[in-house]
């Protein structure tokens, strides 16, 4: 009976699932670990049925927030691959609802739900804090760790052969090819990295803000250990060479430094002018920071620096990171990519093709297919790299009208709130603040990733994560206020 009572908590408690699904695929980032967290989602997913069984009995499920927008976009989706299903059948097909079951998970369990949690805030609060430490914890150790190797082994080839899912390379260091170099660490790819190293600094600045950046330790060592984290992810995210990802941090403390000042002196006349000018002043800075980023030689002049340093310990340590010949017009391919979305947009402008298509019309439409074909157990799912463009052309402007429109009700509530906040609720008022600029960021970074819903990935689920927690921050706001 006992077994009986503990397991049902177990299959029924979204807190705990939320935590254990977003570690998962955030170590499916990391090499030798990619496979196993891509095994544990086929017990991930029918958790998640437990959770929507146990809400739908209850009628709790129709009382999230904006549940008529999420339910008719989820309609969409499902009529999109419908639609479709001669072409995808079976195994795009079955793709495809794999998909549109992850949409559910991230809509209903890690924002619907957080929007009508009755759980006490000290719970909800060990969640987000626990889920920060320990994306901040295994990236920075592993980073460092790489870092620490490749002044003396730049690239470490780890390749072989299994029965299952076929032939596999691994690349541990720098990943290299003709007038490219980039870290990759021990993760998947560099643009992961260079993600996860920027998730990692975000974070430490919220853990920090709040007090909550091993509060139980000296100042001094807390402060130690905060400039290791920001040091070695700022380097990951450095020799990663992501532009998106530099822009996604650029864009965070931009909008979290307006808003401070915003908030700071909004009802003070007097400071108008302050305010307007300290503004510009912080967009001009933003704006030539990106602009140097976005030439391409950060890493190239960093490396450069490194390697006449270790020169003097070591003359076999040439590092050679950066990109040769960086031309920006062509932007990493996603300019190409972006006019074949385009057109084929315009082909099927209602429901879009859905999201497991895009290789087979790709065949149709363009002599040489989709650019970039992105292989899953050796079957073909590419992607734009631009979330809003990957929902307009998988689901049509029904689809992405429904979703432009969750979007904005969300941020109205967000702003809404963020102005609300009081001294005594000050620790409200700085997580609410910092997932705000997250948001803004990351909603500036998805014209250049794969984000919202374009793959199963820890990328697209940690806004749907953080979303949530700040609504749950919104309605907690509601009722104290």
């Amino acid at each position: 009976m006992r077994t009986k009572v503990a397991l049902k908590d177990v299959l029924y408690n979204a807190n705990l699932f939320r935590i254990v699904f977003l570690l998962n695929l955030f170590l499916g980032t990391f090499i030798f670990l990619d496979v196993a967290a891509f095994i544990f989602l086929a017990v991930m997913f029918p958790w998640a049925f437990f959770i929507f069984k146990s809400k739908i009995s209850d009628h709790t499920l129709k009382k999230v927030n904006q549940f008529n927008l999420v339910f008719l976009f989820l309609i969409c989706t499902l009529l999109s691959s419908v639609i479709h299903i001669k072409m995808s059948f079976p195994i795009y097909f079955t793709f495809d609802l794999i998909m549109i079951y992850y949409y559910a998970i991230c809509l209903f369990i890690f924002f619907g739900l957080l929007t009508i949690s009755e759980d006490k805030p000290s719970l909800i609060k060990k969640e987000i804090i626990f889920i920060l430490k320990f994306v901040i914890s295994f990236t920075t150790i592993t980073t460092l760790i790489s870092l620490l190797i490749i002044p003396f082994k730049d690239q470490i080839n780890l390749s072989g052969c299994s029965n299952a899912f076929g032939d596999f390379e691994y690349i541990i260091g720098i990943y290299k090819r003709p007038n490219v170099s980039r870290l990759t660490a021990f993760f998947d790819n560099p643009n992961i990295l260079a993600f996860c190293c920027v998730v990692s600094l975000i974070f430490t600045h919220i853990l920090f803000s709040i007090n909550e950046f091993l509060k139980n330790r000296s100042k001094h060592f807390r402060i130690f250990a905060c400039l290791i984290c920001i040091f070695v992810n700022s380097f990951g995210l450095i020799f990663s060479d992501s532009i998106a990802s530099f822009i996604l941090l650029i864009s965070y403390f931009t909008v979290y430094i307006l808003l401070s000042l915003i908030k700071k002196h909004s009802n003070d006349d007097l400071k108008i002018k302050t305010i307007f000018f300290s503004m510009v002043i912080l967009l001009m800075v933003t704006f030539i920071t990106v602009h140097i980023i976005l030439q391409g030689g950060l890493q190239s002049n960093i490396s450069s620096l490194l390697n006449n340093f270790f020169d003097s310990f070591d003359k076999n340590v040439n590092l050679k990171l950066g990109r040769l010949d960086y031309d920006l017009k062509y932007g990493s391919g996603r300019k190409v990519l972006m006019n074949q979305a385009l057109v084929l947009f315009f082909n099927h402008p209602i429901l879009g093709i859905g999201i497991s298509n895009i290789e087979n019309f790709g065949k149709i439409y363009f002599e040489s297919g989709i650019a970039f074909p992105n292989y899953i157990l050796g079957i073909s799912f590419p992607n734009f790299h631009n979330g809003y463009l990957t929902i307009l052309t998988c689901y049509g402007l029904v689809g992405f009208s429904l979703f432009i429109i969750f979007i904005f009700k969300c941020f109205k509530s967000l702003v809404t709130y963020l102005f609300k906040c009081n001294d005594s609720n000050s620790e409200y008022s700085t997580i609410l603040s910092c997932f705000f600029a997250f948001i803004c960021s990351y909603l500036i970074f998805a014209l250049f990733e794969k984000t919202f819903i374009s793959e199963i990935n820890f990328m697209c689920t940690i806004f749907w994560a953080i979303l949530g927690y700040s609504m749950y921050i919104c309605k907690r706001l509601r009722t104290e206020l």
